[in-house]
């Protein structure tokens, strides 16, 4: 038998399951859960060591387009469905070294909006505020600068402070922790001009038990994210990139069952990136996805970045 909450979520499913239009209230708050101002996707040379003793900043601003949502089970939403996000990012890092690892600490506090928002020619009031901020460090284990070689650890957590309201629709934080597990590998190829950079992250998330103007339980299964860079860089301070990201597995559950969602996502990306001066970086990405499945489609996504360090 189940026990109380197990009762209140049952009756929350089943009241959502009588009124059609409540499950798309639902299904649209999960457009993009996790993304975009939670997301920690690396870019090209992010992870070439820094000295010891530098501190920096960077900050970040982010435009998506989306169009259709998939979800399992139905198939593709396509008429009348899409939205458009802007988001903008602080981040923060100090390197030290520590015997023979470079370890640097970092954070990042987001900001974003959702508007535009449409499911199916149903209008959804967006929302604005803060993302769940992440604190974390990156972890040197290996160094070859004279060979381009370099190989680091992430390990990041998203705090749930970011903006919540369970009887909206659309919010900006999740509600939940998310544990980020990274490994990087960095080496140069044929010469110092042409270098791939490979990322393998594991994610981990915890539920959300207060999902929804019904509160029952959304809980995700771990997924893991993969990304490659292959990089040219015609002069000293100029990078230009193309790049592959990969989203798998991450099924998610509203109270037990399945509501069509997962993280399965496949983007090209392309980057320049250009040192303005010796302390300051600049850099401008485009990208889009190429096929998604359990999630919604992003057209369109500029993403422009700049570094200082002091």
């Amino acid at each position: 038998m189940p026990d109380g909450r197990g009762k209140r979520d049952l009756e929350g499913v089943r009241k959502m399951k009588s009124q059609a239009w409540k499950i798309g209230h639902v299904l649209a708050g999960l457009f993009l859960l996790g993304r975009p101002a939670a997301a920690l996707e690396r870019d090209a040379g992010d992870n070439i060591a820094i000295p010891d003793g530098i501190t920096g900043c960077a900050t970040y601003y982010y435009y998506g387009k989306f169009g259709k949502i998939n979800i399992k089970g139905i198939g593709d939403i396509k008429t009348k469905t899409g939205q458009q996000v802007q988001a903008g990012v602080l981040s923060c890092f100090r390197s030290y070294e520590v015997g023979d690892l470079t370890i640097v600490p970092i954070f990042f506090i987001p900001v974003a909006g959702q508007y535009d928002v449409e499911l199916g020619g149903v209008r959804i009031p967006g929302a604005t505020g803060f993302g769940d901020p992440s604190v974390g460090a990156q972890v040197y284990l290996y160094k070859d600068p004279t060979e381009g070689r370099y190989f680091s650890l992430y390990g990041f957590v998203n705090v749930p402070l970011g903006t919540y309201d369970a009887r909206d629709a659309i919010n900006i934080g999740a509600n939940r922790y998310k544990f980020d597990i990274t490994a990087a590998y960095t080496q140069n190829i044929i010469s110092d001009k042409f270098s791939v950079d490979l990322f393998a992250a594991g994610l981990f998330y915890t539920e959300n038990q207060n999902y929804s103007a019904y509160h029952l339980t959304l809980r995700q299964d771990p997924s893991l994210q993969l990304q490659a860079f292959l990089s040219y860089l015609p002069m000293d301070g100029t990078r230009i990139s193309i790049g592959y990201m990969g989203h798998f597995f991450g099924n998610q559950y509203v109270s037990g069952i399945r509501n069509g969602l997962q993280t399965n996502e496949h983007m090209l990306r392309f980057s320049v990136a250009q040192m303005l001066s010796p302390t300051t970086q600049a850099l401008v990405e485009v990208s889009r996805d190429i096929a998604v499945k359990g999630g919604s489609f992003e057209e369109l996504r500029i993403q422009t970045r700049f570094v200082w360090v002091f």
